[in-house]
C-alpha cells in the first residue's frame, strides 16, 4: 500500500480577523465584572417591578379599572420622588454597552440566555438564584431600543426621542409580538379606551416636547412672547400629563401580557450609552431623567464614573461663567470651582444616589492570565484558540539561550549570569513558577490567601491568633500549583479593562504568527506589543498633559535603526518606596550575665547606652511600589504613574534591558539602577550627640542594601522571595515578655543569614530557586511560637558561607565582564562586609556570620573574598563613613535644622561641622569595642584607625584645620 504523500507546513499569512466594539454574550462567556454587574442590574429591574404602585398596591380590596381611576387614585403615590435611574459606571472598556446589549439579550430569553446548550442536570446550583430573578421579572420589563449618545447632536431633543422609543414599543405591541419575539394570543384594539388613551396622551406629549425642549428662537417679541406663555403653560402640566401618559401605556403594553382584567403592570426601560460624551450630552440627560420622572419608566445610564462627575461640574462651571457669576481673580475662580462640585455633587447625589450606581471592574490579573477562557476550563479538541498564558509562552526574548551553554553567542569568553539568563519567553516576566522553589512558592501563595482573608474579615487579630498549619477557613485548601505566581509588573500590567484585554490577545496572537513567519521577528514581538500596550495605557490614562507629551515622545522612542529604545537619561522615572511597619525587634540595652542556675543573674548596662539610646531591626512590608515621572524642564514638578503604565513601562524596560545587543535599548547617564530597593530592612539607631550645636538627638537609618541589578524582575523576584521568608517565619518571631538578648540575637542572626541566602539565590547563575532544604527554614523549628534558639541558627549560617563563597567562585571564573555576576560580585566586595558592622547589627557577635568554621571543606572561595577585604579595606572604610554621613543627612533631624538655611557660606559650614559631630560621636561610640570583633578585618574597618595607619603630609593637616575655622 503506497504510504499518503507528506504535506508540508508552509508558513501563513497573519491573517486579521474583524472585532466588533461590543456585542451581546451568554452568562457564561461574560467576564466575572461583566457577569457580576449584570446580576446587579436584574436584581434593580426586579426591586424596579415590586417597588411600582401596581405592586405595592396588590393588598388593596379596591380594583381601578378606568384609566380616570387608575390615575386619579390616592394610592399612585404622587408625592414620592423616586429616583428612576441606574449608573453604570466604570473604566472605558470594562464592558458597559456590553452589559447593556448582554441584558437586551437576557431579558428576551433567559433560558438560554443563563443555560446556554446544558442539559437540566448539568446546571450550575449557584446560577438558582438569578434564575429566580429572571422568573420575578418574565414578560413585566419591556427593553426599549438603546439611545446612544456618540452620534447624536449635542442640541438633539432628547425628551422626543424617549417619546418616539415608547410610541414605537406600542407600535411593536400592536403587531402582535411578545417579549420573546412569539405572536400575541390577545391583542389591544386601537378602539380600546386604553390604547386610545396611550396613543392620544403620546401624541400630545411628542408636539409639547418639541415646545418645552428647545429654546424659542424667533424674532418677533409678540409671537416669541406668546409661545414663552404656551411653553409655561405645557411645563407646568407636562409631569403629571407624562406620569398619567405613561401609566396607560404601561397598561396598554401589559394587555397581551396579562391580560385586560388588571393585575401586573409592565416597566419600561431605556438604556442610555455614552452619556460622558459631552458636558452638554451629560447635563441633558440629567436633565430629561428629571423632568420625566415616573414609576413606569427607568433609565439605565453607561458612563465612566469620573467623567461622568467631571462633566457634571464642568457643566455648572459653563453656567456661571455664561451668566457672569464667576468671582474675580484666583480666588475667585476657587470659590466658581466649589460652587459648581457641590452642585454637581447635589445633583449626582439627588438624581442617582450611591445605591443606584453599578460600578464594572476590571478583570483580575489571576483572571486575565486564563482568558479567553476560566481557570480550569478545558479546551475542546477542535478549538484551536490558545489562552493568554499560552501565546506569551510562545513569544520568544531575543536573549534567550541554552542556560548550559557557557560561550558567549560570537563565541568568545565564556559567559557569566547573563542578564537573559532563564527568561527565554515573554511568559517569564510574568509567571514567577520556574524560577521559585516548590516551597517557597507555596509559602508565598499561602500569604496571599492570608493576606486576601484578612482583608475580607476585618479581623485585625486574625494573624496573630491562627495556628501555624491550621487549614485557612476559607481557602487554604484550594492553592493549586498551576496557578501563577504573578510578579508585580504582571498584576500592575494585567488588571485591565475587558476590551484592553481582548486588544492583547489579538496584539499577542499577531506577533506570535509573525514570528513564525519571519524567523528574524524573534524578540521584536514582545517589544512592539509591550510598547503597544503602554502607549495605549498612557493615552487612557489621566496624566497631565506634559507627562503624556515626556513619555510619548522624550523616553519611548527610536534609534537610528528605527527600533524602540527607553531614552532614561536625567533620570524621570524614580521609585517612591511605599513600605509599611510588619514587625520590631528591640535590640535589649542592658545585658544578662550568667545563667542564673550555678552563679547569680548580673544585669550589666552596654557601655555605648549612654550615647546610642535605641536599636531596633525594622522589618517592612512592601505596600506599594510607585514610579514618579518628573519633569525634565522643570525639576520640581512630578506625578505619580498610574498602576497600568508603571507596569507595562516595568515590562518593556526589562525585554529592552534583556536584549543582547552592541548598541544599548535602555540609554542612562551612568551605572543603571531601577531604584527597586524598597527599605524591606532597615535598622534605626538613636544617637544622641554631646557636643552638637543644635538638636542633639539623631535618628539614624541605615536599610539595607541590594545589587544594583539593572532589571526591575530580579528586584521582583528578590521582594517575593523574602516576603515567603518571612511569612514562614512570622510565628518563630513571636515572643511574649520582657526583652531577651538571646532572643534578639537569634533574630537578628537569622534575618542576616536570610538576606544573604536570597540575594545569592538571586544574583547566582540559577536566578532565583532559593532552595529551603537544609535550612533553618525547611526545620519544624519554626513552627511554633517564640521557639527560635541559636543552636540550630549554626549549621544554616555555615551553609550561607558556603553559597556565598560559591557565587563568589563563579563570580572569579565567568564575571570578568559587566553583567549579572560582575554586579552580585561587587555587592559580595562592598557591602557584604559593612553588613556586620554596627550601623547594621547591634552587636560585635553578629560579625560570627562571616567566620568560617574550622575543618569546613571547599573554603577557597571564601578566603578568596576575605583577601580581597584585606587589601581593600581603606575603600570598605570610607564606604562605611559615607554611609554613615548620608545617614545622618536623610534624617529628620537634618531636614529640620538645615533645609531652610539655603546654601550661604555659613550654612555651608554648620552643616559640615553638624555631620561631622554626628559621625565622629558615632564612630567614636560603636568602635570602642570593635576588637571584639569575630573578623580581623572588620577590626581594621574604622575611621581613627585609617588616619593611624595612612598619616597625611603637614600641608594635608594644615589646610584641613583652615577648613575647620569658621568664616568670618
Amino acid at each position: 500500500m503506497t504510504p499518503p504523500p507528506k504535506i508540508e507546513n508552509k508558513p501563513q499569512l497573519f491573517t486579521p480577523t474583524p472585532i466588533p466594539e461590543a456585542k451581546a454574550f451568554r452568562w457564561d462567556e461574560l467576564l466575572t465584572p461583566t457577569q457580576n454587574a449584570l446580576r446587579d442590574l436584574i436584581a434593580w429591574l426586579s426591586a424596579a417591578c415590586d417597588t411600582s404602585p401596581q405592586a405595592r398596591d396588590t393588598t388593596s380590596k379596591a380594583r381601578y379599572t378606568s384609566p380616570k381611576d387608575r390615575y386619579t387614585s390616592p394610592k399612585d403615590h404622587q408625592d414620592e420622588h423616586l429616583s428612576t435611574s441606574l449608573l453604570i459606571s466604570g473604566d472605558r472598556g470594562t464592558g458597559k454597552t456590553t452589559v447593556l446589549l448582554s441584558a437586551a439579550q437576557a431579558l428576551e430569553d433567559w433560558q438560554t440566555f443563563l443555560y446556554g446548550s446544558f442539559q437540566p442536570e448539568a446546571v450550575k446550583p449557584e446560577l438558582d438564584p438569578l434564575a429566580t430573578l429572571f422568573q420575578t421579572i418574565e414578560r413585566r420589563v419591556i427593553w426599549l431600543d438603546p439611545l446612544d449618545l456618540e452620534p447624536l447632536h449635542a442640541d438633539a431633543n432628547l425628551l422626543a426621542t424617549l417619546l418616539v422609543r415608547v410610541r414605537a414599543a406600542l407600535d411593536l405591541n400592536e403587531t402582535g409580538s411578545s417579549a420573546h419575539g412569539v405572536a400575541s394570543s390577545s391583542h389591544s384594539s386601537i378602539l380600546e379606551e386604553s390604547a386610545e388613551e396611550a396613543w392620544g396622551q403620546l401624541d400630545r406629549l411628542v408636539q409639547d416636547a418639541t415646545l418645552m425642549w428647545e429654546a424659542i428662537k424667533s424674532t418677533d417679541d409678540r409671537t416669541r412672547a406668546d409661545l414663552q406663555i404656551k411653553s409655561s403653560d405645557t411645563f407646568t402640566s407636562f409631569q403629571r400629563d407624562f406620569r398619567k401618559a405613561m401609566e396607560e401605556v404601561s397598561h396598554t403594553l401589559s394587555i397581551p401580557r396579562f391580560g385586560s382584567a388588571g393585575g401586573r403592570q409592565v416597566l419600561l426601560v431605556l438604556p442610555i450609552d455614552n452619556v460622558d460624551r459631552s458636558i452638554e450630552h451629560l447635563y441633558n440627560i440629567v436633565k430629561l431623567t428629571r423632568m420625566v420622572s415616573s414609576q413606569r419608566i427607568w433609565f439605565v445610564l453607561a458612563a465612566g464614573a469620573h467623567e461622568f462627575q467631571l462633566f457634571m461640574e464642568r457643566s455648572f462651571q459653563k453656567e456661571l461663567i455664561i451668566s457672569g457669576q464667576t468671582g474675580i481673580g484666583a480666588r475667585g475662580q476657587e470659590e466658581s470651582i466649589a460652587i459648581a462640585r457641590r452642585q454637581a455633587a447635589t445633583t449626582l447625589r439627588r438624581a442617582l444616589p450611591p445605591s443606584y450606581r453599578i460600578k464594572l471592574d476590571t478583570v483580575k490579573p489571576d483572571q486575565a492570565w486564563w482568558f479567553p477562557y476560566k481557570r480550569g476550563e478545558k479546551k475542546s479538541t477542535d478549538d484551536q484558540k490558545p489562552s493568554l498564558h499560552e501565546l506569551l509562552g510562545k513569544l520568544r526574548l531575543r536573549a534567550g539561550r541554552d542556560s548550559n551553554s557557557e560561550q558567549s553567542p560570537q563565541g568568545g569568553k565564556p559567559q557569566g549570569a547573563t542578564r537573559g539568563d532563564h527568561l527565554e519567553f515573554f511568559s517569564a516576566l510574568f509567571d514567577l513558577r520556574d524560577r521559585l522553589d516548590s516551597k517557597v512558592a507555596r509559602a508565598y501563595r499561602e500569604s496571599l490567601k492570608v493576606q486576601e482573608e484578612d482583608a475580607a474579615s476585618g479581623e485585625m487579630g486574625m494573624v496573630e491568633t491562627r495556628k501555624h498549619g491550621e487549614p485557612l477557613p476559607t481557602q487554604r485548601g484550594t492553592l493549586d500549583e498551576e496557578d501563577p505566581v504573578l510578579s508585580y509588573a504582571a498584576r500592575l500590567a494585567l488588571s485591565l479593562p475587558a476590551r484592553t484585554l481582548q486588544d492583547l490577545w489579538h496584539a499577542l496572537y499577531r506577533e506570535w504568527r509573525r514570528q513564525e513567519d519571519d524567523e528574524s521577528a524573534v524578540g521584536e514581538g514582545a517589544i512592539s506589543v509591550a510598547t503597544l500596550m503602554l502607549r495605549d495605557a498612557i493615552d487612557e490614562s489621566d496624566l497631565p498633559a506634559w507627562a503624556s507629551e515626556q513619555l510619548h515622545n522624550r523616553i519611548i522612542r527610536r534609534n537610528n535603526r528605527h527600533k524602540v529604545l527607553l531614552d532614561l537619561t536625567g533620570q524621570p522615572v524614580r521609585n517612591a518606596k511605599r513600605t509599611t511597619l510588619a514587625d520590631v525587634v528591640e535590640w535589649p540595652r542592658w545585658e544578662e550575665q550568667g545563667d542564673g542556675e550555678h552563679e547569680p543573674p548580673d544585669w550589666t548596662k552596654d557601655h555605648s547606652s549612654s550615647s546610642v539610646l535605641r536599636r531596633q531591626l525594622r522589618l517592612r512590608r512592601v505596600g506599594d511600589t510607585i514610579l514618579m515621572l518628573h519633569d525634565l524642564e522643570s525639576p520640581e514638578r512630578c506625578v505619580p504613574l498610574p498602576p497600568n503604565v508603571a507596569g507595562w513601562f516595568m515590562l518593556l524596560h526589562d525585554v529592552l534591558m534583556l536584549l543582547e545587543e552592541e548598541e544599548p535599548r535602555v540609554v542612562v547617564e551612568t551605572e543603571t539602577e531601577t531604584g527597586m530597593s524598597s527599605d524591606l530592612v532597615v535598622t534605626l539607631q538613636e544617637v544622641w550627640v554631646e557636643r552638637s550645636i543644635v538638636e542633639p538627638l539623631v535618628q539614624l537609618e541605615f536599610p539595607w542594601t541590594l545589587p544594583k541589578w539593572e532589571t526591575y524582575f530580579d528586584y521582583m523576584l528578590f521582594n517575593l522571595q523574602w516576603k515567603a521568608a518571612l511569612f514562614r517565619a512570622k510565628k518563630a518571631f513571636d515572643f511574649n515578655g520582657p526583652p531577651n538578648l538571646s532572643f534578639a540575637e537569634s533574630r537578628f542572626r537569622l534575618i542576616q543569614a536570610a538576606w544573604i541566602d536570597n540575594i545569592c539565590s538571586v544574583a547566582g547563575p540559577e536566578r532565583g530557586n532559593w532552595s529551603w532544604e537544609k535550612t533553618v527554614f525547611a526545620d519544624d523549628t519554626l513552627a511554633s511560637k517564640g521557639s527560635l534558639d541559636v543552636n540550630p541558627l549554626e549549621p544554616y549560617e555555615q551553609l550561607v558561607r558556603r553559597r556565598v563563597g560559591d557565587l563568589y567562585g563563579e563570580v572569579q571564573h565567568k564575571g570578568s565582564h559587566y553583567d549579572r555576576l560582575w554586579i552580585g560580585g561587587r555587592w559580595l566586595e562592598d557591602s557584604l562586609p559593612l553588613l556586620v558592622l554596627p550601623e547594621f547589627a547591634p552587636s560585635p557577635r553578629l560579625s560570627r556570620l562571616l567566620v568560617w568554621e574550622t575543618g569546613s571543606e571547599n573554603g577557597s572561595n571564601w578566603f578568596a573574598l576575605l583577601k580581597f577585604w584585606k587589601r581593600h579595606f581603606h575603600l570598605l572604610t570610607r564606604s562605611r563613613e559615607f554611609l554613615v554621613r548620608d545617614s545622618a543627612t536623610c534624617s529628620k533631624t537634618y531636614k529640620r535644622l538645615f533645609n531652610e538655611g539655603g546654601r550661604s557660606p555659613r550654612s555651608e559650614f554648620r552643616k559640615r561641622k553638624w555631620l561631622n559631630q554626628v559621625s565622629w560621636d558615632w564612630f567614636r561610640t560603636v568602635d570602642a569595642d570593635r576588637s571584639m570583633r569575630k573578623l580581623d578585618v572588620l577590626q581594621l574597618l574604622s575611621p581613627k584607625e585609617l588616619r593611624d595607619l595612612m598619616p597625611r603630609p603637614p600641608d594635608v593637616r594644615n589646610q584641613e584645620l583652615a577648613e575647620e575655622m569658621e568664616p568670618p
